[in-house]
């Protein structure tokens, strides 16, 4: 490869190689037609990767954003997770997001908007209209 060097081409090797074996250790399935979700278990890490997929798929406005906070603050109350676990779930709900939007590959977040995306946004929307007087 011209403007590589031998080295680069290993570095690119071993990133491949280390991000097929992160793919196969998910679980998730490599080749299936729509990827399951990547949504984490556990519901503090579950509302920044929902969040997270709404703000990539454009669809978070003040409405949603105030549905985010009603669900992530409920569910710091409910859980009483210290501000060390909710800086780690909050790191992790974005990193699960991230690496989902680069999962789907050139233009395939298209469904994951239409599904995932928009899924998660009604949701913030219903927490905020639950919670509304």
């Amino acid at each position: 490869m011209a403007g590589f060097s031998h080295g680069s081409r290993l570095t690119v090797a071993a990133f491949a190689m280390a991000m097929a074996v992160a793919a196969l250790l998910s679980g998730r399935p490599a080749l299936a037609s729509e990827p399951a979700s990547a949504e984490p278990a556990d519901p503090l890490t579950a509302v920044y990767y929902r969040f997270s997929v709404v703000e990539y798929c454009s669809l978070a406005d003040p409405q949603v954003a105030t549905g985010f906070v009603l669900a992530r603050d409920r569910i710091l109350a409910e859980t009483g997770a210290a501000d060390d676990a909710h800086r780690r779930a909050r790191i992790a709900g974005w990193t699960a997001a991230d690496l989902e939007w680069s999962n789907r590959g050139l233009g395939g977040f298209r469904r994951w908007c239409e599904t995932e995306g928009s899924e998660a946004a009604a949701g913030f929307l219903a927490e905020g209209a639950a919670t509304t007087p």
